[in-house]
């Protein structure tokens, strides 16, 4: 019999198969859960049987102990193959951890926005359930349905909580989450899991390129321009500040070397050796923020065995910063420019700070130009404090169960980063006292689709 089978070999041997430590596959299990109810059904029927002939005195004493136990063995099989796992699942094998079940309990929250205190959602969340349902109002490309893996559903509104949720805790947060929300922690999963991929679908270029439109619009590119100058800098035609951090992660396993290798059209590479640089000694990726004065950022991802320059020129900043004209101080119409650390190439558009054996003018300028380029640093300060998900202390993967990447989750994180800069400000906004576009104008032209393929 196959219970019996099951009982043999966990008897003689106690070591290391999934059906030894009792976590059988789901057919064994299928099987072993009818053997079980069989018997039990079986002994059932045959001692009410008997029962009922005892009582209505057709069976004396002694013929009914009897046939009962002639019977009994195959109850007690049952019943010791269910102590059997019991004890399984109590004792915890050696070298394995088993994660707390977690106890769900009480109504599940849909809506914290409506179900908690406003004082709550705000220190949960970053912001008020109002200038959260302002943000969810843009989001205008997301559907108002959004469906992850398993038939798992729910509305745009908590998809987006569900981001920006998991963005404020630190690394394991979905059993957290799971708790707060009364919800199970594999839908959560699969419902961020989803919403990530929706952001990177709908709003890669409102996180990754510059909004020319916004910019072309009169008087625009003179006030960012204007707002560098009043900090000091003798440029007046730097609109924008670049700078690149790396992004440690672990080592890509096995379904991350699929994954990306199907992204490059399924050619056959080494994804582990594609992320890893000696200079580190490790694994990760190079992320690139172009900060514009006006406290709006755009972000650049890349391999951490790129060079900054290489990331830059694959941004495209250069590019569109050639479609634009600003007037300097002496009036003439020049291309704006964006200024960044020695690591980066001087051109027309794209300044740097002098290395090497620098004149007394240019030490004066970069002296000059350090308080201003501060706020290329500060966008990765930021970026920490605001979301600590993104702190380097976590264990970033490059993709996360085969579903979504971190470039992806830091893409969205760049966007609702700028929005939160819309709505409270940050650094950069401070240092230049200039205000940032309105929430409308910040996802108008994502909205629209009518983004510049420069």
């Amino acid at each position: 019999m196959q219970v019996g089978s099951v009982i043999r070999r966990r008897v003689t041997n106690r070591g290391g198969t999934r059906e030894e430590r009792g976590r059988l596959k789901t057919q064994d299990y299928t099987r072993l859960r009818d053997s079980i109810n069989g018997m039990y059904k079986a002994s059932r029927a045959r001692e009410a049987q008997l029962i009922d002939l005892f009582l209505a005195d057709t069976l004396d004493v002694d013929d009914f102990l009897r046939l009962k136990n002639r019977n009994a063995n195959a109850p007690k099989v049952a019943y010791q193959v269910c102590i059997d796992h019991e004890r399984t699942w109590d004792k915890e094998p050696v070298g394995i951890k088993f994660r707390d079940r977690i106890e769900v309990n009480g109504p599940r929250v849909d809506e914290p926005w409506v179900q908690w205190t406003a004082a709550k959602f705000e220190g949960k969340v970053g912001v008020s359930p109002t200038q959260f349902l302002q943000i969810c109002e843009q989001h205008k490309l997301i559907p108002l349905k959004i469906e992850g893996k398993n038939r798992s559903a729910c509305t745009r509104e908590f998809g987006i909580f569900l981001v920006l949720r998991r963005f404020r805790l630190m690394e394991g947060s979905f059993r957290d989450l799971s708790i707060e929300l009364n919800a199970h922690r594999t839908r959560l999963q699969y419902l961020y899991a989803a919403t990530i991929i929706l952001y990177e679908v709908h709003y890669t270029d409102l996180a990754t390129k510059v909004d020319v439109f916004r910019l072309a619009q009169p008087g625009a590119l003179e006030r960012l321009a204007k707002a560098s100058m009043d900090v000091g800098a003798p440029y007046s035609h730097i609109i924008a500040y670049i700078d690149g951090k790396p992004v440690f992660t672990t080592r890509p396993g096995n379904r991350a070397c699929k994954h990306q290798a199907l992204q490059y059209n399924g050619n056959d590479i080494d994804v582990q050796k594609l992320f890893y640089t000696g200079y580190y000694h490790g694994h990760g990726i190079r992320l690139q923020f172009a900060t514009f004065t006006d406290g709006i950022a755009i972000m650049t991802v890349d391999s951490l065995r790129e060079h900054d320059q290489h990331v830059l020129n694959k941004s495209k900043l250069a590019v569109a910063l050639r479609c634009l004209l600003v007037r300097d101080s002496s009036g003439k119409r020049v291309h704006p420019a964006a200024y960044g650390d020695p690591a980066y190439r001087e051109t027309e558009v794209i300044l740097r700070k002098h290395k090497g054996l620098r004149t007394t003018t240019q030490a004066h300028v970069d002296k000059k130009m350090q308080t201003a380029r501060a706020c290329a640093e500060d966008m990765f300060c930021t970026l920490a404090k605001t979301f600590k998900y993104f702190d380097n202390k976590n264990n970033f993967k490059i993709l996360t169960r085969g579903q979504y990447t971190i470039a992806q989750e830091l893409l969205a994180a760049t966007i609702l980063l700028n929005c939160f800069a819309i709505l409270h400000g940050n650094q950069t906004t401070g240092l230049f006292k200039l205000d940032p576009p309105s929430l409308r104008n910040y996802f108008r032209d994502a909205n629209a689709k009518c983004y510049v393929d420069y």
